[in-house]
Order: C-alpha cells, then sequence, then structure tokens
C-alpha cells in the first residue's frame, strides 16, 4: 500500500512536469513558426494562399498596437528595428497585425537573416488575406533608424500660408536613448510645409508640432535630442551625400566653447518618414534655435536673418526677432548700430573666431553674411549686450554652391577663402586678429578640427545611412543633383586639400 502511494505521489508529480514542457515545447514551436507574432509559410502553402490576387485591397496595419508605417501606393511597412548578425526572422521584437476584422496575414519563409535583408535593400514579403478569400501582397522593409508616420487631414493654413494639417504621429525608435531599448508612441500633432528655396523642392521640409487631445503643446523627448513640442523635419534636398548639415552641427556642438557658453548649432537625428500612406525619405529631425533650446535668460536677445545683407535696413522682413525683451523697435535700433559699426567692439571675439574656423572648414559661401547666422545677444559683467554667432541651414558647402542654380564646382571652393564682413572693422579693433586667428586654427586642428575626428565623423554617419539602406531608398525615390559628382571619394579628396588649403593659409609665421 504504501509503494502504491509513493507511486501515485510520483504520477502526480510527473504530470504537472510533462505538461509544462508540453506547453514550452508548443510555445517554442508558435515562436519558430512566426515572426512579429504573424505565421510563417513555406513558398509552396504561400503560393497556394496566393491564388486569388488583387492590387485592390484595403489593409490598416499595427505594429505594437499602434499604426504602422505603410506606404500604400508601393505596398511597403516599414519597420524600424536593431539587428544583430545572429538573429534570424522568428526572434524579430514588435507584433505586426491587422485591424481588419478576420484578415489572416502570412509571410513567406526566407532563409535571408533580417540584418541581411536591410542592409542590401531586401524585404520580407507578407500576404494579407481578406474573409473572401482575395488576398495582397506587401514588401516589409527593416531600418536601423527611428520611424515617424504621419495620419492626418488639411484643416487649414499655417501662419506661412502653407496648408496646415491636423492628426496622428507615430513614432518607432528601435534603440532609444531615453529608454535604452525599443520605444514607440502615439502622439496628436499638427504640421506644415516650412522654408523658402527648400519648399520648392518636391521633398518637402515639415514643422511638426505636437499636441495634447485639449490641442495644447506638448512636449516629447525624441531620438535624444531633448524634450521639446515644436520640432523640424529637414529634408536635406541640396546635398546627395545627406552628411554635411549633420556633419557641421555634429562638430560644432563638440566643441567646448560652443557648448560651455550656450551658443549650441541645432541638434539632429537621422529618421525615415512616412506621411499619409506614401513614403517620404530620410530627413534629419532637428531642435529648433530658440530659447529653450539654448536655455537663454530672460534678458537676453535671439535674432535670425532672413537673408540680410549688413548694408540693407534693419527692418522685421531681414531680420527675424526670435525672443526679446524689448519691443521691435528698441531691438531693431540697437542691431542698427551693430551693423553701422558702432557697437562692432561688442563681438564676441572668441566666438566669431571661432565660427569663422568652421566656415573655413566648410567653405559655406551662404553663410558669410548674415543669411542663414542666428545671433544671441547676452550681457556680460558690464551690463552690456554681447553678440555671438550661431550658425544656421549649413547645406550649401563642401563644394555645393550657387551659380545661376545649385551646382557641384569642387575647383571653385576648395581654393576659396570665406571672409566674414564684420572681418575688416575687427581687424581695426583687434590689430593681432589675423595671428590670433591663425593660433586658434593651429589648436582645433590638434584635436576637434583634425583630420581623424572630422573623418571619423563623416564616416559614421555614412555607415549611419548605408547600412540602414535609408541612403538609398531616398535616392531611388528622390534621385540625385548632381549627377553622381557628390560622392563620398569627392568628399573625402575635397575635406583633404580643403584642410591642406586652410593649413597653409592659417600657418604661423
Amino acid at each position: 500500500m504504501i509503494i502504491e502511494n509513493k507511486k501515485l505521489h510520483i504520477v502526480r508529480l510527473l504530470v504537472p512536469f510533462c505538461l509544462l514542457i508540453a506547453v514550452l515545447l508548443f510555445s517554442f514551436s508558435v515562436e519558430k513558426s512566426t515572426c512579429m507574432g504573424v505565421k510563417v509559410v513555406s513558398a509552396e502553402e504561400y503560393l497556394q494562399m496566393a491564388i486569388d490576387r488583387t492590387d485592390n485591397l484595403d489593409v490598416d496595419f499595427m505594429f505594437n498596437n499602434l499604426p504602422a508605417a505603410v506606404d500604400n501606393e508601393e505596398n511597403i511597412i516599414y519597420i524600424s528595428q536593431k539587428f544583430s548578425e545572429d538573429i534570424d526572422m522568428h526572434s524579430i521584437q514588435g507584433e505586426l497585425t491587422s485591424v481588419n476584422p478576420n484578415f489572416q496575414l502570412a509571410i513567406k519563409e526566407d532563409t535571408a537573416r533580417p540584418l541581411e535583408i536591410m542592409t542590401t535593400g531586401g524585404n520580407y514579403t507578407l500576404l494579407a488575406t481578406a474573409p473572401n478569400g482575395k488576398s495582397i501582397e506587401y514588401k516589409i522593409i527593416f531600418t536601423s533608424l527611428p520611424l515617424i508616420n504621419f495620419s492626418g487631414e488639411i484643416i487649414g493654413v499655417a501662419n506661412n500660408n502653407n496648408e496646415l494639417y491636423s492628426g496622428e504621429i507615430t513614432f518607432f525608435d528601435p534603440d532609444s536613448p531615453e529608454t535604452g531599448s525599443y520605444r514607440n508612441l502615439s502622439s496628436e500633432a499638427q504640421w506644415n510645409i516650412r522654408g523658402n528655396t527648400t519648399a520648392k523642392q518636391p521633398k518637402k521640409p515639415w514643422k511638426l508640432s505636437l499636441k495634447k487631445s485639449n490641442s495644447e503643446n506638448k512636449n516629447l523627448s525624441l531620438c535624444g535630442l531633448g524634450s521639446d513640442d515644436d520640432w523640424i523635419l529637414n529634408p536635406m534636398n541640396l546635398d546627395d551625400l545627406k552628411i554635411r548639415e549633420k556633419l557641421m552641427m555634429d562638430l560644432w556642438n563638440q566643441d567646448e566653447l560652443f557648448n560651455v557658453e550656450g551658443h549650441k548649432m541645432s541638434s539632429c537625428e537621422y529618421v525615415e518618414v512616412v506621411m499619409n500612406g506614401e513614403y517620404q525619405g530620410l530627413y534629419l529631425l532637428q531642435r529648433r534655435l530658440d530659447k529653450k533650446y539654448l536655455n537663454i535668460p530672460d534678458q537676453d536677445i535671439l535674432l535670425k536673418s532672413r537673408n540680410m545683407p549688413p548694408q540693407s535696413a534693419v527692418t522685421s522682413k531681414t531680420m527675424e526677432i526670435v525672443y526679446s525683451p524689448f519691443s521691435e523697435t528698441e531691438t531693431m535700433a540697437w542691431l542698427e548700430k551693430y551693423f553701422d559699426g558702432k557697437y562692432i567692439s561688442r563681438t564676441n571675439i572668441e566666438n566669431w573666431a571661432e565660427m569663422t574656423a568652421f566656415l573655413q572648414v566648410l567653405c559655406s559661401v551662404d553663410n558669410r553674411q548674415t543669411k542663414n547666422i542666428v545671433m544671441h545677444l547676452d550681457i556680460d559683467e558690464n551690463n552690456e549686450y554681447i553678440v555671438n554667432y550661431i550658425l544656421w541651414d549649413t547645406d550649401m558647402s563642401l563644394g555645393l554652391c550657387w551659380d545661376a542654380g545649385y551646382v557641384y564646382d569642387y575647383d571653385e571652393m576648395v581654393f576659396k577663402n570665406i571672409v566674414r564682413f564684420e572681418y575688416s572693422q575687427l581687424s581695426a579693433l583687434y590689430p593681432s586678429l589675423s595671428k590670433d586667428i591663425s593660433a586658434r586654427w593651429q589648436q582645433l586642428r590638434k584635436d576637434l578640427l583634425s583630420d581623424e575626428n572630422i573623418n571619423e565623423n563623416i564616416q559614421n554617419l555614412y555607415n549611419t545611412i548605408t547600412y540602414s539602406n535609408s541612403f538609398q531608398r531616398d535616392a531611388d525615390k528622390w534621385g540625385l543633383n548632381y549627377n553622381g559628382i557628390d560622392n563620398m571619394d569627392q568628399l573625402n579628396t575635397f575635406m583633404k586639400n580643403r584642410l591642406g588649403y586652410l593649413d597653409n593659409y592659417y600657418s604661423v609665421d
């Protein structure tokens, strides 16, 4: 009797254990037969399921319970992911589902690993089948970059007379600096086309405003760029390489002088954008240069040029007051005196010299006067305003220029000297200015503007947009401006010769 009880006890212990093993094996089997929660089928089974194919079937996809980034014209689902070499198609993060009731989803089995699929520009194939048996095929394309998906409609006109959209954005970041892991979120939002010249290009620049449900502004931190409600989506239209502006911002913001004194350039990160069911390409998600971003005191003044040559009258048409504690009349009167030379001594000479070095590296002719410059006026120990300069919109650089149109001109730009309009006035005040700038150049060349640091920054940016294959997708969508002349080999050669020219120009006797 005792022996029988022992056997019964053992059986009672084994039954739950066996059930647990069975459940685990079943779960493992299910996991290995799915991709992002979607059933994976063999090529033969896929063909059988796709017999009644159509191109006219509306499917609404969700990724992680948020509207997915889908190009409905091309039938492409974009998925943001961080891959390692050992991840297979069954280990991809997230869940892909259909909003449509009773739709069946299936992904064709593929031996290629997701990392290979992404970096080579390939795709997985998905079939969505309606209850009536009709099916439609989608490509699944992966990117290692964050994705922003817009969905909305026109509700009016923005203050720049461009159409104002309102709706929802969904944001997918595979390696979020905010969380240290995958991050997805949604927010109500409004957006409109921004800019002047670039707004006339096919690929549009956008202003994005995040909103709460009551239409109040909503602050969110995205891509580790800090919290804000007001964002820029920069299309980098004029730059075939999509490197110039981010390179300049990254280098400038590595400069201790600008960071410590609060004169940062805008900060940015690469993202890909889908808007109202159409893929828009590679963008820079970028912070605006405003009082909040620069964290300036209430008594400071922040101004942005509207393409004003120095000899023009200072008015609201030539200079935008981003922030000022004074009236427009008082602010413009102070600026008149500065541009007339009466207050030129109030230029922060260290800031000015450092800015000059950056302009020279870029050979940025578009920033040599007041155009594409932000002026930050802060108060010194004598209670006087001191002028600091911050660069803005540096895409026309490193060989790009204007010659009755946007062109790439290596010979014209690599040996060009960029002289700021204030130079003659400042050199009269500071007789040693040229030697001081040369000495500062030599210091910067040892670290911040060394060949090694610049080349490393360029290569890292290139690796980011080619690894994700976003560079090629953008080129396929929008084309190239300079027929392939503006390439990485040319950029590296330009940079080498440009720095050599400047080393000679700023040589200390």
